[in-house]
């Protein structure tokens, strides 16, 4: 399973942390350097073996500075869940990048271990910010920016950089939301990608501990 480039990091790093703690969730044999990697198999190079169905996984609140889950979130039952487990073991400022196929590509669904078909607009579901988020899991995660990236063929005409840039200008949402709604399957997508920071306080709140309730794209 090859995952994608690892986005930037910069100012995203926890200012308690100069050599930050990462997790490589679902990792397999490609685990990025200097990460602890988890995944439910013993492969070479994974650090933890744990199902990532089952919650929580065996790591303390606030253990992570970076996290990586690239192309697992679909293979898992309970997206919401997951998100949550991830946000518990966040510590303050953390960043997650996530990636996973956008609907509209063939690599969402000719995976038949692909249990979830995924938005661009899914990922609003897990911020404190969204309305519905109670039923996402009711992780607080802050959403910094969401990427669509393109096949090379409508990559090269330009309209990769077209959808993205509601990630500067937040005007531009509608072209983004046209192009879900009645384009996307004749300009397809390949992959999303997120990426969170997780709006903690300095260290746990008293009495407080979210504890909510593996794979990538081959």
């Amino acid at each position: 399973m090859n995952p994608p480039a690892r986005q930037d990091d910069s100012g995203l790093r926890s200012p308690h942390s100069a050599c930050p703690r990462i997790l490589d969730v679902g990792c397999g044999r490609k685990k990025i350097p200097g990460a602890t990697g988890v995944d439910r198999h013993p492969l070479e190079g994974v650090d933890v073996v744990h199902n990532l169905e089952q919650f929580p996984y065996p790591f303390a609140d606030e253990s992570f500075d970076i996290i990586h889950a690239h192309h697992v979130i679909e293979h898992l039952r309970d997206p919401g869940a997951f998100m949550a487990e991830l946000f518990r073991i966040a510590a303050a400022g953390c960043s997650l990048h996530l990636s996973t196929p956008h609907y509209s590509s063939m690599g969402s669904w000719r995976d038949p271990t692909h249990l979830h078909h995924f938005s661009i607009y899914t990922f609003e579901y897990f911020t404190e910010e969204h309305p519905a988020d109670y039923y996402a899991g009711g992780s607080r995660w802050i959403l910094v920016r969401s990427e669509i990236r393109m096949l090379r063929l409508w990559k090269r005409t330009g309209l990769e950089w077209l959808l993205n840039l509601p990630n500067r200008f937040p005007s531009m949402r509608w072209f983004r939301k046209t192009w879900e709604e009645y384009g996307c399957f004749l300009f397809r997508a390949r992959e999303i990608r997120v990426l969170f920071r997780a709006g903690k306080r300095a260290g746990p709140e008293p009495g407080k501990s979210i504890t909510q309730g593996g794979f990538k794209n081959q």
